[in-house]
């Protein structure tokens, strides 16, 4: 955390900033008495992170690193530490809601459904603090797995996660590390990973490396209205599935809204979907039919009401 927000998304603490730092962690554990000893972390419930900066604000007070024989090299360190982290934690910075509302362990620990979301709201991902993105992504990441290891080694149950709008948020930096790692490493921990997009085109993207994780780690596909020949026949050919090119057209244009007469074999695949599992070679067509009391209710409304 203290990494993004003082070095930024693509460099590294110097070492006197990761001084200064681990220093200020290791007192903050110190003094609520917490020590490798397992006994002890139970007295780690409470404490913020916001606990740290106000040592490393102590120590730059105290000027506790001031040494000219060195020419104050850690206290300037522990100065830029305190500078760059000043707007997420100090009250009416730009920032300060960042960390306010620490997020509740047993209220996660016990739900049944968790929604994570990074704000966006229809929002372009530019348009958004690309550190703030980034800090988002990690808390993510670090909850994600604690909840999955949580799953395994206590309650002994799977853990499905399902990645919604990949499309929009997986493009992000960082935002497909996280996928990527879920996937590579979340079977071994007994989740059931489920990624939703509308476009299939950028999954089955070669330049895109962390498609070359999902390609490896996915095993099946649910398929619906494709509108794109070519991404159909590279999906095709990618999976050595050709006979599958047939369905997946008649089922692109049993989705169209052109006029016409369809024939009553195009018409058949009207709502299909094209289901697909590689680790068995089992393949189907199945149809998803939505009631009108849900399809016109407001889950579905987009646009604007005059």
């Amino acid at each position: 955390t203290f990494r993004i927000i003082v070095a930024g998304l693509d460099k590294d603490l110097t070492k006197w900033q990761e001084s200064v730092i681990s220093t200020a962690i290791r007192r903050v554990y110190e003094n609520a008495g917490v020590t490798n000893d397992k006994e002890t972390w139970y007295r780690s419930k409470g404490l913020r992170i916001n606990q740290v900066y106000e040592e490393i604000y102590d120590m730059v007070v105290r000027q506790e690193f001031a040494d000219e024989n060195m020419d104050n090299v850690k206290h300037v360190a522990a100065m830029d530490v305190l500078e760059s982290c000043k707007p997420y934690f100090e009250d009416g910075e730009s920032k300060s809601g960042t960390f306010k509302t620490p997020i509740n362990i047993e209220n996660l620990r016990n739900c049944r459904f968790i929604v994570f979301s990074f704000g966006l709201k229809g929002a372009d991902t530019t348009q958004m603090d690309p550190v703030i993105l980034a800090l988002k992504q990690l808390s993510v990441s670090n909850i994600s797995s604690q909840i999955s290891n949580y799953c395994k080694y206590v309650r002994h149950c799977f853990n499905v996660k399902v990645w919604e709008e990949y499309q929009r948020w997986g493009m992000a930096k960082g935002s497909s590390e996280i996928i990527g790692n879920a996937m590579t490493g979340g079977r071994k921990r007994g989740d059931i990973n489920i990624i939703i997009t509308n476009d299939l085109g950028a999954m089955l993207d070669e330049n895109n490396p962390i498609n070359a994780k999902l390609a490896q780690n996915l095993t099946g596909y649910i398929i619906g209205s494709i509108p794109s020949r070519p991404v159909r026949i590279k999906f095709c050919s990618m999976y050595n599935l050709m006979e599958m090119e047939e369905p997946l057209e008649r089922i692109y244009k049993a989705s169209t809204k052109k006029t016409g007469k369809r024939s009553s074999l195009t018409s058949r695949y009207k709502h299909s979907f094209c289901v697909i599992m590689l680790n068995t070679g089992e393949k189907a067509i199945v149809k998803a039919m939505i009631p009108n009391e849900v399809l016109n209710s407001k889950l579905f409304r987009t646009g604007i009401e005059v």
